[in-house]
C-alpha cells in the first residue's frame, strides 16, 4: 500500500511495545537511511522509545512535539496508542500519498476517517466496540466507506491505493491469524529447546 520504495521519514504515534515492533520491521525490511519522528502525551516514553531505536536501528531519531508535527513531515506513520476516544481531527497536513497505520483503530474523528481511502483487515473485526470506523458506521448505517481489505489488496483483487497521491488509513483489530503464526512460533522454538509441557486433549 505505501508507495515509497525506499523509506524517507516515518512517524510514530504512541511509544509502547507496538510501534516499538513495527519499528524494528520497518528496519528489517528497508535498512538504514531514514529518519524517524516519534511522539508520546508522555515525553519521558517518547525519549526512552527513541534510546531503545537507537540500539538496533542507525535511523536518525528525533522527538517530536506534537502528533501534528509528526503527521506534517512523515510520509508513514503508525498510530498505537491507548485511547478510548478520537483525538486527531485533521489529516490535511499529510504530505500527498501518505499512508496513516491506525493500528489502535480510535485515534481518528470518524468524519475525518470518512474523507480518505480505507483499507481494513476485516470489516467485521474491526466495525466494533466504539472504533473510529464503527463510530462512523453507526452514524451513516452503512460500511461505503471502506474501500476494501487487506486480504484483497494482498491477492492483487484490489490495488493498494486509489491514487498514488491519495491518503490510506489502514485501520486493522488484528486477526486470529496472526495469533496461530505466533504460537506455531513459539511451539516449534519449544520443540526445538526440548522445553514446554505437552497436554493431551487440550483442544477437545
Amino acid at each position: 500500500m505505501h508507495g515509497e520504495q525506499r523509506l524517507s521519514t516515518v512517524g510514530v504515534i504512541g511509544c509502547g511495545p507496538i510501534n516499538l515492533s513495527i519499528v524494528r520491521y520497518l528496519q528489517a525490511a528497508y535498512g538504514d537511511g531514514w529518519r524517524l519522528l516519534v511522539f508520546d502525551i508522555v515525553e519521558e516514553r517518547a525519549r526512552a522509545f527513541a534510546a531503545r531505536v537507537r540500539e538496533f536501528a542507525p535511523a536518525a531519531v528525533e522527538v517530536a512535539t506534537s502528533t501534528e508535527a509528526v503527521l506534517h513531515a512523515a510520509p508513514l506513520v503508525s498510530i498505537a496508542t491507548n485511547t478510548p476516544s478520537p483525538h486527531i481531527d485533521s489529516l490535511a497536513g499529510c504530505p500527498k500519498g501518505a499512508t496513516i497505520l491506525h493500528m489502535s483503530v480510535r485515534d481518528i474523528a470518524p468524519e475525518e476517517i470518512e474523507r480518505h481511502d480505507n483499507v481494513v483487515d476485516d470489516p467485521d473485526h474491526v466495525l466494533r466496540v466504539n472504533t473510529s470506523l464503527h463510530l462512523l458506521e453507526q452514524r451513516h448505517g452503512h460500511r461505503k466507506f471502506i474501500r476494501t481489505t487487506l486480504g484483497d489488496v494482498l491477492r492483487g483483487r484490489q490495488p493498494g491505493r486509489r491514487a498514488s497521491d491519495d491518503l490510506v488509513v489502514y485501520s486493522q483489530f488484528g486477526l486470529g491469524i496472526l495469533d496461530i503464526a505466533v504460537a506455531a512460533h513459539v511451539r516449534a522454538s519449544a520443540e526445538k529447546a526440548g522445553i514446554g509441557t505437552w497436554i493431551p486433549g487440550f483442544h477437545r
